[in-house]
């Protein structure tokens, strides 16, 4: 796999990567497709794919330089799903939270509350002073 996208020793004409991108997007795209199952994220992929390739600074003389082409795409396309696939494990849906009721006390509760808190001092101040005292 080294020697398919390793530069190559000899002189000779550089490949112009974007010209070759641009001519087989369709194909670049379909393999995005295949392992990523959404358009979107899909032709997301592919951008960032040629957003990489016009943006490095060295001209490469590679051997086989769609397939170096396909092999970026390939990466970009596993890193985007695997991204994918632990936030879907990590994050909940934002409807599922919808009808949980909050964990802090209501003004209702809170009233409540007080009204028990009341009854226990008043039963407490019914009883003798020892007792109370234990």
């Amino acid at each position: 796999m080294g020697e398919v996208f390793a530069l190559e020793e000899r002189d000779g004409p550089a490949v112009d990567l974007s010209a070759l991108f641009l001519e087989h997007h369709r194909a670049l795209y379909r393999a995005a497709l295949k392992i990523l199952g959404s358009r979107e994220r899909a032709e997301d992929a592919v951008q960032d794919a040629y957003l990489k390739v016009i943006c490095s600074a060295c001209v490469m003389k590679l051997k086989q330089p769609l397939a170096y082409l396909f092999r970026v795409v390939r990466n970009l396309a596993i890193d985007r799903h695997r991204r994918v696939a632990m936030e879907q494990r990590l994050f909940a849906n934002e409807e599922e939270g919808v009808d949980v009721p909050m964990p802090m006390n209501t003004p209702d509760v809170i009233a409540m509350g007080r009204q028990d808190l009341r009854r226990i001092a008043q039963a407490m101040a019914a009883l003798p002073a020892r007792t109370q005292h234990v």
